[in-house]
Order: C-alpha cells, then structure tokens, then sequence
C-alpha cells in the first residue's frame, strides 16, 4: 500500500491518486498537511470528505478516519472554521445530510439535539432544507386546489348533472370507496343510454372495475349487448371505438396518474408521436362528453390542469374524510421474510408486494415455501394470461393458497377486503414511484400493519431532462436531438416529457420519499425488535431460494437446449420482454447464448460459461464492435466511435499487447465526445451519446467521473482488463487478461474471461472511414445532463489552463476551440 502525504492543491492531488488507484485496484493510503498557517480549513474540508488524517499548522493531529459518521465529520469540521464564508459553507453541508436522512435514520428527537449544539441561524438552515424536501415529496402525491368534504361519494348518476362542474374528482384517501362509487354511476349511465367509456392505462384496472365477462369490457367474448365501453387508452383510441367515442356522454378514468403515467412512458403505439396521437384523442373524448368523473387518491396539479385543459371545464373534487390508516413496520429483506415466514408457519394466509426482476421475484416465492410445508403462488401477468383469471377474481385467488407473490401488475384499482389479511409485506425494489409502493400497500383494505423493507443500493440512473428523455425514446430516428425539441414544442409533447421527468425524480431520495409520503398520508412509522430467531429463519430461507433458484435455472437451460438440439423451438416458454417470469428469462439467455457462441448442445462447462461468465456477453460485444453481427447504420456509427475512443485513450488496435494507456490520454480521448459526429447527411450527434447509445443495454457505467476508468469498464465489456505498471507520474496502463472470480457448483474459481472468449471470438477493432462528414450547417445542440457537465468540465479545464498559462506569461492564442486544452 501507497502512503502519501499531501500539502497543497488536495482536490486536485486527490482527485488524481484516487483515479489511478481505483484504475489500478491498488490500495491507496494518504494524508494532508496543512502549511496555510492564516486557516487549516481547506485541508480539514478535504480531510472530512476523504476520510483521512490531517495535520494541522499549528502541529495538532485531526484523524477523521476514526469518524465513520458523516454528519459527525461535517460537525468536527464546523468546529474549526475562523470565518462567516467557512461557517456558512460547513453548515450547509450539516443541513444537507440532515436533509438526506430526514425520516430515514434522523428524526424529530435527533433535530432537537442537533439543534442544542449548533447556531440558531444554522438550526434554521436545516428546518429549511427539512421543509423544502417535504414539499416536493408532498407534490408527487397532492394537490393545492379547492376541494369539498364529503361523508360519502355521490354515486347517483342523475344527481351529477346537477352539478355545475364538468369534471367530478373523487381524491379521497386509499380505500376509501372511489371504484366503488364510479361502478355504481356508469351501470345507471349504460342503463339511461348514455354510452359512458370507462377508461384507465391498464388492463388490470380495467379487469378490476368490471370483469371480462362484463357485455362492455373491450375483451368480452361478445359484443352483442354492449352498451357502453370499458377498456385501455391502447384499444379505445383505435378506430374501432371512433362511434363509440362520438357518442359517449360520460367519461370515468379511475386512477388518473396511472394514465398520464402510462401514456407518457409505457407501452403504447411504436413512435413517440403515436403518444402524442393517444393525448389528442382523449382530450377530443373528454372536450366532446357531457360530464367527466375521475377516480384518484394522489392526484397531483399538474395533472389536474391537464385535465381540466383537456375538458374544457371546473372541477368539483370531492374528498371524504380520512379513514385510520395501516402502521408500517420497517425491517431489512430477510426480517420481512421472517415475519412472513412466521405467520405462515402459525396457519395465517400471507402476501408480499414486490417489484424486484423476475430472478429475485421467484427467489422470494421459493424462500417463503422453503420447509415450511407451505405453497406461495406467484401473481404475476404471466399467471393472469396463462391462467386465464383475471383481477376481478383475486379474492378467490389469494384464497386459493397460503402465500401469495404479488408483481406491480396489482398495483392501483384493485381492492381487496377480505379479513384474513390483516398484515402484509412489501420489498420494495426501487422500480416503480414512492407513491406507487404505498398504492401497492393499501391494496388490502383489512391490514392494519404493513411489513416494509427496501432493496439495499440506489434506484437505476433515470433521465430527469424532458428534452433529453424525448431524445432518448426515439434515438434511433433520423434526428432525433432536433426531433425531440420539436416534439416537446408541442402542447402534448410538452406535458408528457414534464410528467415522465417528473416522476423520474421521485427516484433521486427513493426511500425517504416513501416514509415522508406516508407520514403524510396518515401512516404510522415504526422500527421494532424483530427477535433474532425471526431475522435468522428469514436470512436462512433467503439463501434457501437462491439456491431453487440455482436448480431450476440450470434445469430449464438444460430443456431448452434439448429442445434447441431437436431443431425447434415449439414448447419453449420465453414470455414476452417486458413481462416475463424468471423461467421465461432462463429460456430466452440459453437461445441467445447457444446462438451467440454457435453450439448445438448445451454442457456443464457452457452452462457455466454463459450463465456464470457471461462469455455469450463478451463474445455478442465483440461481434457487435467488429461488425460481424448485423446492426443498424446507427449503432454501426455509434460503434466507430467506441473504436475511435479506445485508440485516442492509447489502445493500440492493431496490437492489442502493446497498448499504452495513461490517465492523461484517457482524459484527452474522453474529452473529444463532445466533438459532433454525423449519423446521416442531415444531423449529427455528440460522441458522448452515441457511446452511450452503444452500451444502452449493457450495464457499463461510460459517464463515470474518472476517465480512464471508463476506457477499463468499456474493455471489460469486450473481455480485457486494464494492468498498472511503473508509479506516480509514470505509472501507465496496459491491456491483459480479464480474470473474475467465479462461483462454479457452490466453489470460487479464477475464470480467465479473455482466453474463454477468445476460444469463440477474437476481438478485431478494425476503423473504418466516417459515413458522413460533419456540416457546419447540421451541427445539433448540447441537449443532455451528460453532455452539458462533459462541456462544463472542459470549460473549466480551458479556463485553468488560461490561467496557468497566463502566470508563466506563455498565453498563445488558441484556435477558438472548446477542445483547445485537448491538443497533445
């Protein structure tokens, strides 16, 4: 290990060390010394940050390694600053992580003791940043208009029209008879002839209002008796519904975000004009009916100016009173799976709510069976569709078994109130909104507790720009960063690049957005002793369902390779992309596997090869980046831009041994993303997005701050590692062996990635001429976060190079470039 002492410049020196450590997998050990006798606080600040011993002027010894509490460290660091700029700056920093763990790890009685030790004005500081953080959490799920209180909703078709108001909301709390109110009207509706169309984004809703047997659901065996329409905005914007959109009266959407959401982001039309197409059609829906009642507890403003925009009408919003809501009790995976575990074993029925990938879904399913002699039924859309049941019926369903596994494809509309579930869990996976893990929760109606636990880590990045999201839906067009900004020109395009970026910042403070929503919606919050044999059965059956998991994964491989072998593909299950059950997934990676690797037959040693190494992986990028796998003319570009990236970092492509990488190529070839490359003869994009555009469906982090570690990830993809050789200042990187530790059959094995990948596919980067040159005149924007902080970075770099220049009297003009401090 590298021990290091710094004293002066400690950002930058830092910044440096850390980059090429974490390059190197190295150990990196350091200290700062502070020889700024006016004020140690520079080297403090960066000492609390790092985590790192400091040795001040005055020869006093400040070790921060020995804080691991940040807050704590923040506080060490206040307590030394001589001046009302240090003051400030430390404050804000101790509001901020105040603010982060508000209602997490830090509440009411914690602020009040901070508050004894801190100023009165830096109290302040962190009451308002406390407050600033509710409010946004508060909009995500309520609204600021005039609304009137009610014992019970209206649910007397007649007596809506004598209300002024076109629009009627129900926006009570969960639970609290909205559906129940909405199926009473439209069955007067249809009966007094007024063609109501009952509409909503899923089909789960849909099921849930009126089943399927219903003469008006869109998929009712017949029609012959239909007098109005139930269904989705995907069917009810067809041209089969043009008469009965032409005629409808009155309009009911239950659960109105759950339609902006699913038209703004959701699976609808191909284009993103056919979005924009779904927008049009139901505000001539909603401009042409008589009366309009929508059902939704979290309805938020900007979706009730949108609708009331759409309906050309005032909205009269009804609320009843707030009825007692569940407690959460909040625990970690394996005290939930305990808990649960627990209930099952003394006879009760079970459910859990949860919005993991299929592999954790079936693992939970497997874990809560796991010796207990119970079945738990997995409520997925795959069981819908091959079961044939619909939601309607889940009362029966979830009575049909001890224990049942529920996906978000339950989610808003569903109500079910049977007392046998007066305590539920849910293991919120971070994939659907805040809002959304509470809709989940309040599904059963009789729980008076909810066992709650988060997946550990951070939501996936999600783009929170509504001009970069635009861009992102259609980056296969023709221009798509100019098409974007025309597209979100438009009223419609507008509004639903707003609500998408919207909801996607919801992610940012996930599970501090649950807990503060739910205070704030009348749940109580507890954190209780779960007793050790509780948290250990769940720990245990937790390991026990990733092992089923294990037996069934290699299982299913194995079948479908037989099947593979026998030259069809008749009988194998892979499901539908967006939906598919863990099994499905099995299915889908050996078909993809065996043909990426070309064998016929899938053995031990490839079965380990495509599920434990990833080689079908390596061997589809490498394929991809040669251009032996056909690709659109789009990725085929993005692709010369990764070869043109790596050779600019110092990635020899002709001989891939004699490779020389340094931080400082890496940053220079980095920096030329920003650089324009044109995708046709009318429009180009920036390098940076088109690397991005390559790996968009790898999990390669190609944006990450250190640049030469993002050369090391983009050859890890491509089954290369990255070696240091020689330190400090010479220290330079070359290309070697990717060897990963692997678990085979339950054992740790050195797997060396490149030698197996190299068995199937040899990795040529071979360059190729530019399809099109760059016009001045076709040259797009800047549009993406990624983009501007790139350009930033290298504003600021030009600027310090200025400067520096400047200082050593050697300024020279430049050529005008943003990417002057690049040139070598």
């Amino acid at each position: 290990m590298e021990h290091i002492k710094i004293v002066s410049d400690y950002s930058d020196r830092i910044f440096e060390l850390q980059k090429r450590a974490r390059l190197a997998n190295d150990d990196l050990s350091f200290e700062l010394v502070s020889e700024a006798t006016y004020n140690d606080f520079p080297a403090l600040d960066q000492g609390a940050k790092r985590r790192v011993h400091v040795t001040l002027s005055t020869g006093d010894k400040v070790d921060f390694s020995e804080i691991d509490d940040l807050l704590q460290r923040a506080l060490v660091l206040r307590s030394y600053t001589k001046c009302k700029s240090d003051e400030d700056y430390a404050d804000d920093k101790i509001a901020d992580i105040v603010a982060d763990r508000w209602k997490v790890s830090f509440f009411d009685a914690d602020l009040k003791d901070l508050a004894a030790r801190l100023t009165p004005r830096a109290a302040q500081k962190i009451l308002k940043k406390i407050k600033a953080r509710e409010i946004a959490v508060r909009m995500s799920h309520s609204h600021t208009h005039t609304y009137n209180g009610v014992d019970e909703y209206n649910s007397t078709y007649t007596d809506l029209f004598t209300e002024s108001a076109k629009v009627i909301v129900f926006n009570g709390q969960m639970a609290s008879g909205k559906t129940v109110a909405m199926r009473s009207i439209y069955t007067e509706a249809r009966a007094a002839g007024a063609n109501p169309i009952f509409l909503t984004g899923k089909r789960t809703i849909a099921s849930n209002f009126f089943g399927d047997s219903h003469d008006d659901h869109y998929q009712a065996g017949t029609h012959k008796d239909r007098k109005g329409v139930i269904g989705v905005i995907n069917t009810l914007v067809g041209q089969q519904y043009d008469e009965d959109r032409a005629k409808c009266e009155i309009v009911f959407i239950d659960e109105l975000e759950d339609l902006f959401s699913h038209i703004a982001t959701g699976t609808i039309g191909v284009d993103y004009e056919d979005r924009i197409e779904a927008m049009k059609v139901l505000e001539e829906l909603l401009k042409s009916a008589k009366k309009v009642v929508v059902a939704d507890a979290m309805l938020t403003n900007q979706s009730i100016d949108q609708l009331l925009k759409m309906a050309r009408g005032q909205a009269k919003i009804l609320k009843t009173k707030p009825a007692p809501a569940p407690t959460i009790s909040l625990g970690t995976k394996g005290e939930v799976l305990g808990v649960t575990r627990d209930r099952m074993n003394a006879g009760k029925r079970s459910a859990v709510f949860m919005d993991y990938n299929p592999r954790a879904f079936s693992e939970v399913a497997h874990a809560l069976s796991h010796e207990t002699g119970k079945e738990a039924l997995m409520l997925n859309a795959e069981f819908f569709e091959s079961s044939g049941k619909s939601v309607s019926e889940i009362d029966n369903i979830v009575l049909s078994t001890d224990a049942s596994v529920i996906s978000p494809v339950i989610n808003a509309g569903a109500s079910i109130t049977l007392p046998d579930f007066d305590e539920i869990s849910v293991l919120a996976g971070r994939t659907i909104t805040p809002t959304s893990v509470l809709q989940s929760a309040r599904r059963f109606r009789a729980a008076d507790k909810i066992h709650l636990a988060f997946r550990s880590g951070r939501s996936s990045f999600r783009v929170t720009d509504p001009v970069s999201l635009i861009a992102k839906m259609i980056s296969e067009c023709e221009n798509p960063v100019e098409e974007a900004q025309k597209l979100y020109a438009t009223e419609h395009g507008k509004f639903l690049a707003d609500y998408a970026a919207q909801k996607n910042r919801q992610f940012r403070h996930f599970e501090q957005s649950v807990l503060i929503a739910a205070e704030q919606m009348g749940f109580t919050i507890e954190r209780p002793y779960i007793s050790e044999e509780i948290k250990t059965d769940g720990q245990k059956s937790a390991k026990a369902g990733r092992r089923k998991n294990s037996e069934i994964q290699k299982d299913v491989a194995h079948k479908t390779s037989e099947k593979l072998q026998q030259q069809t593909k008749e009988g194998i299950d892979m499901g539908v992309s967006e939906e598919r059950t863990f099994e499905q997934e099995v299915a889908a990676r050996t078909i993809f596997g065996m043909q990426t690797l070309s064998i016929s037959m899938l053995t031990d040693q490839t079965y380990h090869e495509i599920f434990s190494m990833g080689i079908d992986q390596v061997v589809s990028m490498r394929k991809r980046l040669s251009g032996k796998d056909a690709v659109s003319e789009r990725m085929d570009i993005a692709g010369q831009r990764v070869i043109q990236l790596l050779e600019d970092a110092g990635v020899n492509l002709t001989d891939l041994s004699n490779s020389y990488v340094t931080t400082e190529s890496a940053e220079y070839a980095y920096g030329k993303l920003i650089e324009p490359v044109a995708i046709n003869d009318k429009a180009t994009m920036s390098g940076l997005e088109l690397v991005k555009f390559f790996f968009s469906d790898a999990r390669t982090n190609v944006t990450c701050k250190f640049r030469s570690v993002v050369i090391k990830n983009i050859l890890r993809e491509l089954g290369y590692d990255l070696t240091a050789t020689g330190n400090g200042r010479n220290r330079y990187y070359t290309l070697s062996d990717l060897v990963k530790k692997i678990d085979i059959d339950g054992i740790k094995e050195d797997c060396n990635i490149s030698r197996i990948t190299g068995k199937y596919e040899q990795l040529a980067l071979t360059k190729k001429a530019r399809a099109y040159p760059v016009k001045p005149e076709v040259i797009q924007p800047l549009i993406t976060a990624d983009e501007m902080r790139l350009a930033g970075s290298i504003d600021v770099k030009n600027q310090k190079a200025k400067e520096e220049a400047e200082k050593a009297g050697e300024l020279r003009l430049g050529s005008g470039l943003r990417l002057n401090y690049l040139t070598r």
